[in-house]
């Protein structure tokens, strides 16, 4: 009996650990009630220790935010501050014609979209992601957090 307790404890443990193995890095920057300024950058700083990284940007919104999409700029600099790729992205958090949230979640909504190609990465070593938005508005509503997840994939031949 003990160690059929002890084995379904170690299996539990194992289950809620394995999900984030191969996670190195993730930040959150969380906005004040004003919302998401049009001239506020957020920068995450991280390191690469495979050469084929995946990174995702994590957004979560509320039922304040007034549009069916969000337009972000994401910058993707070297350890020298070279701009290596630069894209205009455009995040559909609601549904444009009846309006429901695409995100996981009740009154705030978590959306996680695939940021920049593993190939983006010419090297193992140090990097910076910086968003913006590019909605225009001088302060964006309802934007809760924004944030950068780096997980380490490994290709198989």
């Amino acid at each position: 009996m003990k160690t059929k307790v002890l084995a379904l404890f170690i299996l539990l443990i194992w289950s809620t650990t394995a999900c984030d193995l191969h996670r190195t890095y993730e930040s959150n920057h969380d906005f004040d009630q004003e919302g998401w300024h049009m001239d506020q950058q957020i920068d995450f700083d991280f390191q690469t220790n495979s050469p084929y990284p995946t990174t995702e940007i994590l957004l979560r919104s509320d039922l304040n935010y007034p549009f069916y999409n969000l337009y972000l700029r994401a910058q993707l600099l070297d350890s020298l501050g070279k701009t290596l790729k630069e894209e205009l992205l455009s995040i559909n958090l609601y549904d444009p014609k009846t309006g429901e949230p695409l995100g996981a979640g009740n009154s705030i909504y978590q959306y996680s979209l695939k940021a920049f190609e593993s190939n983006d990465f010419p090297y193992i070593g140090p990097y910076q992601i910086k968003l913006a938005q590019f909605m225009r508005l001088e302060n964006l509503p309802g934007i809760i957090s924004v944030g950068m997840r780096v997980e380490e994939t490994v290709k198989s031949n």
